[in-house]
């Protein structure tokens, strides 16, 4: 059984992948998540498409508990933490409102491109918003995965990725993973109502990946 987190070192630090799909630096009790998608239900219902109900509030509780079983004193969104305007929604307003409210710790917002369609909620919610790149040494914090190598180490999302691995049965599974290069880690969505992107991982990157409620790294190197 996969065990529910995994140690490595990035920048000279110690992080722990954990299987709910966050990363989390033990030194300064800071929880990184990134694509949320708050009111990604609501965007649909408004399309008059059905979606599973509760998936908003399923996703504050799941947080929530983070941030409570690992002391987090801060709690950090590598962007798109909101999908569009209808997160301004009564209900989906109400919700976010409330957990901000009751949650004891400081939440940093880096922008994403879905955000840009929702920035008011961040500012009614009280949390602090930061542009892609804003310094929290030794890491940087984007939202969109960098081409090149930049200025210190990146930390970021966007892309949701996933790698499609073969079991013994010659079976093929699409896992959700930590995509982790040298220059950069690239998390995988926290939000319960998010797709996957297959990626395809260099020799030289490493592979955590999310499965059976644990996290384990990849015995071969990934391939899409």
């Amino acid at each position: 059984m996969p065990e529910r987190e995994l140690e490595f070192q990035v920048a000279g630090e110690n992080v722990l992948a954990l299987a709910e799909r966050a990363l989390f630096w033990p030194r300064t009790r800071t929880l990184f998540v990134a694509d949320v998608h708050f009111g990604k239900d609501a965007t649909f219902r408004h399309a008059l498409r059905w979606v599973p109900p509760g998936t908003t509030a399923d996703d504050i509780s799941r947080l929530s508990a983070l941030v409570t079983e690992y002391g987090a004193e801060r709690l950090v969104i590598l962007g798109d933490t909101f999908h569009s305007e209808h997160a301004r929604e009564e209900d989906t307003l109400r919700q976010l409102q409330q957990w901000r409210a009751q949650l004891d710790a400081c939440v940093v917002l880096v922008k994403g491109n879905h955000d840009r369609r929702a920035a008011g909620v961040a500012r009614t919610m009280g949390c602090d918003t930061v542009e892609e790149g804003h310094a929290m040494p030794p890491f940087f914090l984007h939202h969109h995965p960098l081409d090149e190598p930049a200025e210190g180490y990146a930390l970021c999302g966007h892309v949701h990725p996933v790698v499609v691995t073969r079991g013994m049965a010659r079976q093929r599974l699409r896992l959700r993973c930590f995509w982790i290069q040298k220059h950069q880690c690239v998390l995988p969505a926290f939000g319960g109502f998010t797709g996957g992107h297959t990626v395809t991982p260099s020799p030289d990157d490493r592979v955590i990946l999310v499965a059976g409620g644990g996290v384990l790294e990849a015995k071969t190197r990934a391939r899409g």
